[in-house]
């Protein structure tokens, strides 16, 4: 059965894809047995379907092809909802374009007739040109974006006062504070004088009871036990001694310093070459007790506790008790002599409680 272009009438002989004249793409109908495919092909481009519609319209004569392609209808009348758009290109013959490229994408229904393909080649330029659609214009390049500001700075907001009871009330709790930290200081160094006192007391009473000799340390308002004796009222006293307690002080009828060797320069002043010194105390009391006395030595007439720490002699006193003189004490120092002071404390027992008397005497250099 002979066919014709559904734009322009022109004869075909069923196997072109475009008309030779206008260059319009022919769709052929496809056999009963394969319209479920056709179906998809046209769902998937509804815009084919338009182009059937004119051939009824614009060339009655075209009867053969509305027989041939019956089975089109019921798809057009699924789809004219679609779009719309459809029915100016089928129109127009440029607006078939679009409808164009679903059916040649139909390839593999068409390589079926092989024959075809020289045919295809065969179209004139103009025609394919007419059929391809306008390529957009390129969208214009995006203009940069504008630069983005720079960050305000936050204003700076002043601070809020603070009320007067909460200043207050801070002031207070710096106050408190500070005098807590103040009173922890203090205790801190209470402690610390106590640990060193007792730490002291330890060495000076504990040690030495292990043998351990520990120095002693003069301090200016520290007391000797000589200065504690000196600072009591004697009972009678003279340049150079004292007693100290009332009772042995009413036996007592004389006092002086004496030198064997002649080598004294004066009452209670020897030179260095004495062989002795002797202090003695005259009593009334023939059946008077023995006496204990000391002897502590010091360059200088000021007696430190370091002096004081170890005499130099201790030894006892026996009454002496010789035909023509009164009965008398004898306390002498006979060691190595040098240049100094000496004391000598007289006590009442080797105890060193009660003290007697004090005698001190000084020895100078013999060349001076």
């Amino acid at each position: 059965m002979a066919k014709f272009c559904s734009n322009c009438g022109n004869a075909l002989s069923g196997t072109e894809k475009f008309c030779g004249s206008c260059g319009t793409p022919i769709i052929t109908a496809e056999p009963a047995k394969e319209e479920p495919a056709v179906e998809a092909v046209k769902e998937e481009t509804p815009a084919a379907e338009p182009a059937a519609e004119p051939v009824k319209e614009e060339e009655p004569a075209s009867e053969p092809v509305a027989e041939e392609t019956p089975a089109e209808e019921p798809e057009a009348e699924a789809v004219p909802a679609e779009e719309p758009v459809s029915e100016p290109e089928a129109v127009e013959a440029p607006a078939a374009e679009p409808a164009a490229e679903p059916v040649i994408e139909e390839e593999p229904v068409v390589e079926e007739a092989p024959a075809s393909e020289p045919e295809v080649q065969e179209v004139p330029a103009e025609a394919i040109a007419a059929t391809e659609a306008p390529k957009p214009a390129p969208a214009p390049a995006p203009a940069p974006p504008p630069p983005a500001p720079a960050p305000a700075e936050p204003a700076v907001q002043p601070a809020a006062e603070t009320p007067a009871p909460v200043k207050a009330k801070k002031e207070k709790v710096k106050k408190e504070k500070k005098k807590k930290s103040a009173a922890g200081v203090v205790i801190a160094i209470i402690i610390i004088l106590v640990v060193l006192l007792g730490l002291g007391i330890a060495s000076l009473f504990v040690l030495p009871m292990f043998g351990v000799d520990m120095p002693s340390i003069d301090l200016p308002f520290m007391k000797t036990f000589l200065d504690e004796i000196e600072s009591e009222k004697p009972a009678d006293s003279g340049k150079n001694y004292a007693y100290y307690d009332d009772d042995f002080a009413d036996i007592v009828t004389d006092q002086d310093w004496v030198s064997y060797s002649d080598t004294m320069k004066k009452d209670a002043v020897y030179y260095s070459d004495s062989d002795e010194l002797v202090f003695r105390i005259f009593v009334e009391d023939y059946d008077a007790d023995d006496i204990y006395y000391v002897v502590y030595y010091s360059e200088d007439d000021n007696f430190t506790s370091s002096d004081l720490k170890k005499p130099v002699l201790s030894d006892d006193a026996e009454l002496q008790d010789d035909s023509g003189y009164e009965p008398f004490y004898l306390l002498e120092y006979s060691k190595k002599i040098r240049p100094g002071h000496y004391v000598f404390i007289a006590y009442e027992n080797d105890k060193c409680k009660t003290v007697y008397a004090v005698a001190y005497c000084e020895v100078l250099d013999k060349e001076s």
